[in-house]
């Protein structure tokens, strides 16, 4: 049977490329960029979902806390439909999708003396109502690693054996192991974040400094901090510049304005010091950007 991907196309904003690797197992590599995951059906309360972030941020928002998955991180969680947002705009990962109701109870028969039964794994890491997550290490990475590139004529094949040593490797991690609770952000901190964030992207033409923050949104320098890194992974700083290194990137394609220009509209009065900025974003300068130089 030929293995062909189901591909779901939500607009410009996310692809998510679907395969079947096992009854009831699926392997979706996914490419968002937006602030929202788009959803598919219905939560399924027999679901086990084992998500890696390769770039970017997922949040996972709670009535009273919020908890988010970057680069390296693993996710484990019951019952896919939980709400969850990009708040950096951008994600790109996979998530093996175990639907423990229709999935094999004979995975074990594969791995001899070892339980990686999904029921068993879904009780063990989310029996508590938390997922589970495990902060990047050296064994995630080269799990997922080569999945990311993977020969179309070995594809199937190569499937079935990660999503194996994927279960493998869960069947030995210890519950107690989870870091989700130590990075949970109240309610407070993530709507402070967001606060900030949508600040900083209506004000990217004027000053922005921490103190100016802090005083707008009445809390100290070093709690909007915290709350703002914890959120998107950047210092204030780095995103500010990211931001408006992201608009004036946008001038370089679209208009024809000199390099000089487009620089003062985005605070550098100096070219070398935009030039500088710039390059740390992209990799490139700014000319050679308009230029169409190679940024992989």
């Amino acid at each position: 049977m030929e293995y062909t991907p189901v591909i779901l196309q939500f607009g410009t904003d996310a692809v998510f490329t679907r395969y079947s690797v096992f009854p009831g197992i699926d392997l979706v590599y996914k490419e968002i960029c937006a602030d929202t995951v788009p959803r598919e059906g219905q939560a399924n309360p027999h679901m086990l979902e084992i998500t890696h972030c390769r770039e970017g941020r997922l949040e996972y928002s709670h009535a009273t806390h919020a908890h988010y998955l970057a680069a390296g991180d693993l996710d484990v969680r019951a019952g896919v439909g939980s709400p969850e947002c990009c708040p950096t705009g951008r994600f790109r990962g996979l998530s093996v999708e175990i639907d423990c109701a229709r999935a094999p109870q004979c995975l074990s028969c594969f791995l001899e003396n070892v339980d990686v039964r999904p029921a068993h794994l879904m009780a063990k890491f989310c029996g508590d109502g938390e997922s589970f997550i495990i902060r990047s290490t050296q064994q995630i990475n080269h799990i997922f690693s080569e999945l990311y590139d993977v020969p179309q004529e070995i594809r199937q094949g190569y499937h079935k054996l990660k999503v194996l040593e994927l279960l493998l490797f869960l069947s030995a991690l210890d519950p107690v192991q989870s870091q989700t609770r130590a990075h949970n952000l109240s309610g407070r901190q993530a709507d402070l974040a967001r606060g900030v964030r949508d600040y900083i992207c209506t004000h990217l033409h004027q000053p922005i400094t921490i103190a100016l923050l802090s005083e707008q949104f009445h809390v100290s320098a070093s709690a909007l901090k915290t709350a703002f890194k914890s959120t998107y992974g950047s210092t204030v700083y780095a995103f500010v510049r990211t931001q408006r290194m992201q608009r004036a990137a946008r001038d370089l394609r679209e208009s024809e304005r000199s390099v000089l220009e487009i620089a003062g509209d985005w605070g550098y009065e100096n070219a070398g010091k935009f030039a500088a900025a710039f390059r740390a974003v992209y990799g490139v300068s700014p000319r050679e950007y308009r230029n169409g130089a190679d940024m992989t």
